[in-house]
């Protein structure tokens, strides 16, 4: 009786790590950041001038030379630091770095520098409606 009492009990430990581990990776594969990454994004897009070096949220360097974006406080997380974003509007795209997080835009808002803004419009329209995804 003592056996089957103990082989119960561990068929019971089992299926609850197993459930455990389901219900774990189930919650990751919902993440935020998992369902960014399959996901086609549009916003407007801005453009700002950086100081010569420096530091965003993700502490990476840059310039308005550089081809680097900041997020949206809603969707910015410190494990996107560094990844990169492609951005398209009609024929032309360019893609970016994500270096720090932007206050002021909504939900799929982009800020880009002016090198990366240059690439898709002309500064003059100061705001263009693109769309964006992560890159893998």
């Amino acid at each position: 009786m003592t056996i089957f009492l103990c082989t119960i009990a561990l068929f019971s430990d089992l299926i609850i790590a197993y459930k455990s581990d389901n219900l774990d990776n189930e919650l990751e594969s919902r993440s935020f950041t998992n369902l960014a990454k399959r996901q086609e994004f549009t916003g407007d897009i801005s453009f700002t001038n950086v100081e010569n070096g420096k530091l965003g949220e993700c502490e990476i360097p840059s310039t308005n030379n550089d081809l680097v974006c900041a997020l949206s406080t809603e969707k910015f997380d410190k494990t996107l630091c560094g990844k990169k974003i492609k951005i398209t509007r009609v024929t032309k795209s360019v893609t970016v770095t994500i270096v720090d997080r932007c206050e002021d835009c909504k939900l799929d808002d982009l800020t880009l520098t002016s090198a990366a803004f240059n690439q898709l419009g002309d500064p003059a329209e100061g705001v263009i409606k693109c769309t964006w995804d992560f890159l893998k």
